[in-house]
C-alpha cells in the first residue's frame, strides 16, 4: 500500500484555531492511505461534501441578510439562541462574526453556530478536492475502473467549483464585465502543496474563469456515469451551476444553453417538477418531502448534505422568520402561500415559519430544477425572447397555481413588466435557498434593467419584559457603504501576513 500524504488545509487560508485537536476531529484526517479509487471517493464524502448533521448553521446564515427575513420578538427573551449568534450578520455589522466559539457551540451536535466557520470550512473542503484532483490521475489508465475514475474526478471538480462560487459571491464583488479583471474576489488555491507566506485575493474574472473551467471538467467526467442518489455530485448539477455562473456574468446565450441541457435531462433523470395540486393536504405534502433525504423532493437535483433549519421557527424568542413583504408577493391562489408558510403556536403565541427551513435536506448549497426554468426565463427575457421566457415560467406556474383558478397574464408581458415578474417569481420559488442575497447584488450591476435595492432591518432590545424597537439598520443601494460584501474573519487576515485586503464596513447605528 502506497502512503500518500494529503494536506487538507493551509494555515494561511484557514487560520489558527482555539483547539487543533477539535479542528482535526471535525475536518477528518490529514494523512490518508490511498490504495484505490474507493479511498479517494470516501475522502470526498468525508471531507468535501457538507456534513449531514442536525442543527448545523454554518451556511443557513446566507438567507438572513436580505429582504425575505425579519427578526421576530413574540414573548419573553430566552437568550443564547441561534438568532443571537447570527444577529450581526442580519444587521450588516462592521464585524458580524462570533469569535468566541466556546460560547456559541452546539455541544450536543459538536458543531458551531454562526457564519464564522464558513470561510475555513469551505477552504478545508477545497483542499480535499485539490488533493483528490491530483491523486486521481494515478488511476486514469485502468479501463476496468474508468467509470469510477470519472466519477471521483468529476465530483472533485464540481465541488471545488461550487465552493469557489460560494466564496466569490459572499466575499467578492459581483461580476461586472468592464471591471472584473481588477475587482477583487477571494484567493484561489488549486494545488495541495503548502507554500510559504500568505495568499492575496484573485480577481473576480480569475475566480469565474476557474469556476467555469472546473464545472466544464465536471460535466465532461460526470455525464456518462450519473448516480441516482442525489447526495452525490452529478452532471445535471454541474450544468445548472454553469448556467447560474453565465447568468451572473450576463452571458445570456451560454446561460440558456446550460439551463436547456438541465431541462433536457428531465426525461432521463430522477428529478422532475412536482405539482402541488396533487398533494392531498399540507401535512401530506410536508411528510412526502421529508421521508427520504437520499431521494428527497422530486425537484431536487443535488443535495449537498442536509441541515435542520432551527434558525427559523423555534419555540424560543427571539427568532428569525419570513418577512411580510415576501409573504405578500404570493397571490391567494398560489399554493406555495399555504403549503410553504406556516403559523406555529407556542404558549398561545403565533409566529411564522417557512416550511422548507424545517426540512432536514434543505441547504443553501443544493440545487433544484425550478432554477433551470428561471434561468432560461431571465436569460430569454434579456434577449427580448418574450415567448420563450413565458414558456419557461409556465413550467413552474402550472405546478404552483391552484387548478381551476385564473393566473396572471404573464404570457402577454414584455420589457420591464416581464423582467419584474421573472424577478418576483425567482423570489417566490427560490425563497430561502441561499440565492436572494446574490440576486440583489447582481441586479444592481446589470448592463440593462438594473435594479438597486435599499434594505431595512428592525433592531430590538429587551426591556421592561417586552421587546423595544430601537430603530432600523439600513443598507443603502449598491455599492453603498460596503455592507454588500462580507468582511473577512480576523483569523484569515492575521494568517495571510497582510496580503488579504479586507472588505471594510462602517459601524452601524439605528435610524428611525
Amino acid at each position: 500500500m502506497k502512503k500518500i500524504l494529503i494536506i487538507l488545509f493551509s494555515g494561511a487560508l484557514l487560520g489558527s484555531l482555539p483547539s487543533c485537536g477539535n479542528f482535526l476531529e471535525e475536518y477528518s484526517q490529514t494523512l490518508s492511505y490511498v490504495d484505490d479509487l474507493s479511498d479517494l471517493d470516501e475522502l470526498l464524502i468525508g471531507g468535501a461534501y457538507l456534513e449531514n448533521r442536525a442543527k448545523v448553521c454554518k451556511y443557513l446564515w446566507i438567507d438572513f441578510m436580505d429582504d425575505d427575513c425579519k427578526e421576530e420578538w413574540y414573548g419573553a427573551s430566552t437568550g443564547n439562541r441561534v438568532a443571537d449568534y447570527i444577529r450581526g450578520i442580519y444587521r450588516w455589522e462592521r464585524y458580524p462574526w462570533w469569535e468566541d466559539k466556546s460560547s456559541v457551540k452546539n455541544t450536543a451536535n459538536n458543531v458551531w453556530y454562526g457564519g464564522n466557520p464558513s470561510w475555513q470550512d469551505l477552504y478545508a473542503k477545497i483542499a480535499v478536492t485539490n488533493a483528490v484532483i491530483e491523486e486521481v490521475e494515478r488511476f486514469a489508465g485502468d479501463p476496468k475502473t474508468h467509470a469510477n475514475y470519472l466519477q471521483v474526478k468529476g465530483s472533485a471538480y464540481f465541488l471545488r467549483g461550487l465552493y469557489y462560487f460560494t466564496l466569490t459571491n459572499l466575499w467578492g464583488l459581483p461580476y461586472v464585465a468592464a471591471t472584473a479583471s481588477t475587482d477583487l474576489a477571494v484567493p484561489l488555491k488549486t494545488e495541495s502543496a503548502m507554500k510559504p507566506g500568505g495568499f492575496a485575493r484573485n480577481t473576480v474574472q480569475e475566480a469565474y474563469d476557474q469556476i467555469v473551467s472546473d464545472l466544464e471538467m465536471a460535466v465532461s467526467c460526470l455525464q456518462p456515469v450519473e448516480r441516482g442518489n442525489k447526495l452525490y455530485a452529478n452532471a445535471s448539477a454541474a450544468r445548472l451551476l454553469l448556467a447560474r455562473c453565465y447568468l451572473y456574468m450576463c452571458d445570456w446565450d451560454e446561460a440558456r444553453k446550460w439551463a436547456g441541457e438541465v431541462i433536457a435531462d428531465v426525461s432521463n433523470a430522477t428529478f422532475r417538477m412536482y405539482d402541488i395540486n396533487s398533494a392531498a393536504s399540507v401535512a401530506a405534502y410536508q411528510t412526502a418531502t421529508k421521508t427520504d433525504p437520499s431521494l428527497a423532493w422530486s425537484e431536487y437535483i443535488f443535495l449537498n448534505g442536509w441541515q435542520s433549519g432551527q434558525i427559523m421557527g423555534t419555540t424560543k424568542c427571539p427568532q428569525f422568520t419570513f418577512s411580510q413583504e415576501l409573504y405578500n408577493t404570493y397571490a391567494d391562489n398560489d399554493l406555495r402561500k399555504s403549503f410553504w408558510f406556516i403559523a406555529r403556536v407556542s404558549s398561545g403565541v403565533t409566529y411564522g415559519k417557512f416550511f422548507s427551513t424545517e426540512a432536514n435536506y434543505f441547504t443553501p448549497l443544493s440545487f433544484t430544477l425550478p432554477e433551470a426554468y428561471l434561468i432560461e426565463a431571465e436569460a430569454a427575457a434579456m434577449e427580448d425572447d418574450w415567448t420563450a421566457a413565458a414558456a419557461a415560467l409556465k413550467e413552474i406556474r402550472d405546478n404552483r397555481i391552484k387548478t381551476g383558478t385564473e393566473d396572471v397574464a404573464y404570457e402577454t408581458f414584455t420589457g420591464q413588466e416581464m423582467i419584474d415578474f421573472i424577478r418576483s417569481e425567482r423570489r417566490r420559488e427560490l425563497a430561502f435557498r441561499g440565492l436572494r442575497w446574490y440576486d440583489l447584488r447582481r441586479y444592481a450591476v446589470l448592463p440593462k434593467y438594473q435594479l438597486k435595492t435599499t434594505l431595512r432591518h428592525a433592531i430590538y432590545e429587551w426591556g421592561d419584559n417586552a421587546a423595544v424597537l430601537l430603530g432600523y439598520h439600513v443598507l443603502g443601494e449598491w455599492p453603498g457603504d460596503g455592507g454588500w460584501v462580507m468582511p473577512f474573519p480576523t483569523y484569515a487576515l492575521q494568517n495571510n501576513e497582510g496580503m488579504l485586503v479586507d472588505n471594510e464596513r462602517p459601524d452601524r447605528v439605528p435610524v428611525q
